[in-house]
């Protein structure tokens, strides 16, 4: 796998004032969303990190990642076919596998979702004000476990942490409040859409990595693949019919007096014919916040 270089990733700074971790994330996903309409295609992922974080690869990485920097590394495994083809989510554990793994709930300091899933994934849950920011992952770990359960996919002999972690709420992340959250994003009655609705226990909603929410690690990745279940698409439906209505209301959104808040076109795209972008690029959306 080549290098990245400035003709596969292209960057800028979208200046988003006064949001939370969660508004940010859903603000910087309407972002990849007009970065998709401009170029004419989509990407394969749209992967969204915070600034803070830090990926250490162990040994056994070279092998399996090859060589470079460890963030080169973590891209040669996006970019390879040792990805699981049941695979929803590219995540970094904070404790190194030694082999191929999954779970549902992961850290959402590093997720790069494959663009087939973001329909189920994305925009992440709204929140009240003042509610725990937590609150959204956990919605998100709903969503995973109901309809990609187990997809969330580690990269193998890689750990990371993120020291920098800015001050937010953290009080009310309880079952009342994220039942709450899940109910009013998430249900639908009249499809009989109700996902977690029996989830009675914060253990439910525990990163997978604090408790035996892990699959594998395996030696292979087709052997990972074969013990993430199929995932629910028909099941799903309402999810994907958010994400329509939530797409559409973001490119009306883009003729209206809010468009001048983004960029020029051309501080977004290279430079040059933009038809001959490969498809596999990744849009990497960072947060500094």
């Amino acid at each position: 796998v080549k290098s990245f270089t400035n003709k596969d990733l292209y960057f800028h700074t979208l200046y988003i004032a006064k949001k939370t971790w969660t508004e940010g994330r859903n603000e910087l996903a309407k972002e990849a969303l007009r970065m998709e309409k401009l170029r004419g295609r989509e990407f394969s992922f749209w992967l969204f990190l915070d600034d803070d974080v830090e990926p250490v690869c162990r040994f056994g990485s070279v092998k399996v990642l090859g060589d470079g920097s460890c963030w080169q590394k973590i891209f040669n495994f996006i970019s390879s076919d040792n990805v699981p083809e049941r695979a929803s989510t590219i995540s970094l554990p904070r404790f190194a596998k030694e082999g191929f793994a999954s779970t549902s709930n992961t850290d959402a300091f590093f997720a790069a979702f494959k663009r087939e899933a973001v329909p189920y994934l994305l925009p992440y849950a709204t929140l009240p004000n003042g509610s725990s920011e937590w609150i959204s992952q956990a919605a998100n770990f709903c969503v995973v476990g109901t309809c990609l359960t187990n997809s969330s996919v580690f990269v193998p002999y890689v750990n990371a942490k993120n020291t920098k972690s800015r001050p937010f709420i953290r009080e009310g992340f309880n079952i009342q409040n994220i039942h709450r959250i899940v109910t009013h994003n998430y249900h639908n009655l009249s499809s009989n859409f109700t996902p977690c609705h029996n989830w009675n226990k914060m253990a439910y909603y525990a990163q997978g990595e604090h408790g035996t929410g892990i699959v594998g690690p395996f030696k292979t990745s087709d052997e990972l693949n074969q013990h993430i279940l199929p995932h629910k698409h028909e099941f799903c439906l309402p999810l994907r019919n958010r994400f329509w209505k939530w797409e559409k209301s973001v490119m009306e959104s883009l003729s209206d007096d809010s468009f001048p808040t983004f960029l020029d076109d051309s501080s977004t795209l290279p430079e040059g014919d933009t038809s001959n972008l490969q498809k596999n690029q990744i849009s990497i959306l960072k947060e500094d916040y």
